[in-house]
């Protein structure tokens, strides 16, 4: 898929105590939040607040459909909603990005 979400198709969830990634390192401990790893991510809306940019690599609010606005890894975002729903509720939709809630104006 296209989005910042569809490489963690059937991964499970690894939080810093319950290392379920393919990655050598524990991604929820080195990215400071729990979510679907692989060998780490594209996307990470368990991270840190950071609030904005920030010097540290990835381990902010993430989502990498979004890089050419926010900065690869190096912003995060102030606020985020999840939503989940039933596969096959809205068949044929494609999800791509999150909706951000910030009032930055870049976004």
């Amino acid at each position: 898929g296209s989005d910042s979400f569809s490489y963690a198709d059937g991964a499970n969830f690894s939080t810093f105590d319950q290392d379920h990634d393919s990655y050598g390192d524990n991604c929820a401990e080195k990215f400071r939040g729990g979510w679907w790893y692989t060998s780490c991510h594209h996307s990470n809306l368990n991270g840190l607040n950071l609030n904005g940019q920030h010097p540290s690599y990835a381990d902010g609010i993430d989502w990498s459909q979004l890089y050419e606005v926010t900065g690869r890894h190096h912003y995060s975002y102030p606020e985020v909603q999840m939503k989940i729903r039933k596969v096959g509720v809205f068949a044929g939709e494609s999800p791509c990005c999150p909706t951000p809630l910030s009032r930055d104006p870049k976004l």
